[in-house]
């Protein structure tokens, strides 16, 4: 992927108060079907396609990539890199002058964010992508650290705490901007893996304890094996996922275009056996067939075979793409976008609800407590003025694109490229 990621289990109404004055969010019943990746390539702004698409229930942005133990300038700060979609200054420690890794306000990218929110996506916030030593380490040397970084992100990035001391990049003119979640890319072979696994567990810990539902979810490349291309065996292992956004691209023996190799089955049957059992598979796919910016793409119709062959098992969750924005050239005749193709021979056309006028029930289930069942279609809405009928989304034939190139995630070492959802380290090079 280049950078972008996303999940959930049960849909709740929007918990905010809804005005008269301000349309209600839109309402999204039953799980997500699309996820779409989003920072690390091209120009458009996230709010532009939030507004424009319906073929996509979760967003997910990436990336942040260096822990705190890497801050260079001693304030203890984790990293970030967005490539073209955010020039912010970078924090500076005071007391010595030396810049840190985090960039200090994204402005245009936090009211996008807030933006796509009120549209009804979730939004999440992806770790990792593109690994260098050198300007993008996100390493974690053990479970202490591991826990002092799952504090910063959800301080930094979660909901607001006055108790927080710490930055806050996306909050502006007094909005409070929040994430609904965070998605874990790890594109290297850490030997230690008990940092993440501390930290993954202590941000369940912070999600769980918050008002809302908040989402966990992983990007594993497709390869289980050999060893050394499972970057996140012991993690996955270890750690409660909502949902794996599996990279089926990037890898020549699993990708989504090898019909022989693509290794669904497997990581159904590997999961039984961890703590991540009932986590929901989404089928990971590239956006683009362009072979310099990846390898097994599979074209629009071949991926709604695929997906169509998976949709009705309790494991599936649906589709990441990566990324929203090499996805978003018109397909099979012109008339929709790659993402969106796959959505509506999914789920069919959007459908609407009225506005509402009251505060809807609110939900603190969490999705990691119940046992797997086969996902509905994504019941779609789209506001409308009140007095207009709904529908509810039928159940459609599905279609799905892997996004994984390795590290595709990173094909460059800006972190533009670079978290080209991994066309590096293996292909991995790309160094983000």
């Amino acid at each position: 992927m280049f950078n972008y990621k996303t999940t959930l289990a049960v849909a709740a109404l929007a918990a905010s108060p809804v005005f008269a004055s301000a349309p209600a969010p839109p309402v999204v019943a039953s799980e997500p079907i699309v996820n779409v990746y989003f920072g690390q390539t091209g120009t458009q702004g996230l709010g532009d396609y939030c507004e424009q698409g319906t073929g996509f229930e979760y967003v997910t942005v990436g990336f942040v990539n260096s822990s705190p133990e890497h801050d260079p300038s001693g304030l203890n700060y984790a990293g970030t890199n967005f490539a073209a979609h955010c020039d912010a200054p970078l924090y500076t420690n005071s007391k010595n002058g030396v810049k840190s890794n985090l960039l200090s306000s994204c402005t245009y990218l936090a009211s996008d964010i807030a933006k796509c929110q009120r549209l009804g996506k979730k939004v999440l916030l992806s770790i990792g992508g593109v690994f260098n030593q050198k300007t993008s380490n996100y390493e974690i040397s053990g479970p202490a650290k591991g826990r002092e970084f799952a504090d910063f992100v959800w301080g930094a990035f979660g909901p607001y705490n006055s108790k927080f001391t710490g930055p806050r990049p996306f909050d502006f003119g007094g909005n409070r901007v929040k994430f609904d979640g965070f998605d874990f890319d790890i594109e290297t072979k850490f030997e230690d893996q008990s940092g993440y696994i501390a930290m993954i567990k202590k941000l369940r810990e912070l999600t769980d304890a918050a008002t809302g539902t908040y989402l966990i979810t992983a990007a594993p490349q497709c390869p289980l094996s050999p060893s050394q291309y499972f970057q996140m065996d012991n993690i996955i292992k270890s750690s409660v996922f909502d949902a794996l956004f599996i990279q089926f691209y990037n890898n020549a023996q699993c990708e989504a275009s090898n019909a022989a190799g693509f290794n669904y089955n497997a990581w159904e049957t590997y999961l039984t056996g961890t703590q991540s059992k009932n986590a929901k598979i989404f089928i990971g796919l590239l956006g683009t067939s362009d072979p310099k910016l990846g390898s097994g793409y599979v074209g629009p119709d071949a991926a709604v075979t695929l997906i169509n062959k998976y949709k009705g098992r309790a494991s599936f969750g649906g589709v990441s793409i990566w990324d929203v924005n090499l996805a978003s050239a018109k397909v099979n005749g012109g008339k929709k976008t790659y993402y969106e193709f796959i959505h509506d021979s999914m789920c069919g056309t959007p459908s609407v609800t009225t506005t509402a006028t009251t505060k809807p029930a609110t939900t603190t289930t969490k999705p990691t407590t119940t046992t797997a069942s086969p996902t509905a279609c994504v019941t779609w809405y789209t506001v409308k003025p009140a007095g207009h009928d709904y529908n509810h989304c039928a159940d459609h034939d599905y279609d799905a694109d892997n996004h994984h190139y390795p590290d595709y995630h990173h094909y460059a070492d800006y972190h533009h490229y670079a978290d080209y959802h991994h066309y590096a380290d293996y292909h991995h090079h790309c160094d983000h």
